[in-house]
């Protein structure tokens, strides 16, 4: 695993709308966030995020259970909600 960004609690939520961005399903939004960022409690977070997103879940049947094979460089975490402090 390489390295993650530990995320302050003010930058929690966009961070999280970084990682939700797409829309993707449960499991890729917790691989990009495991690639990317951590903090306290960030992986219930994450899939809380997705449950309760309506886009998601009108759409989940249409996502693949399994993360697809070569789709590592695809997940990339934006950067634009880090600032430098």
């Amino acid at each position: 695993m390489g390295t993650r960004l530990v995320v302050p609690f003010a930058l929690r939520k966009e961070a999280l709308e970084s990682v939700h961005d797409g829309h993707f399903d449960e499991i890729k939004c917790v691989l990009r966030a495991r690639l990317a960022v951590y903090w306290p409690g960030w992986d219930e977070q994450v899939r809380n995020a997705v449950v309760s997103c309506a886009i998601c879940q009108e759409h989940r049947h249409r996502n693949p259970q399994l993360p697809l094979p070569g789709l590592g460089a695809g997940l990339c975490l934006p950067t634009s909600f880090i600032r430098p402090v």
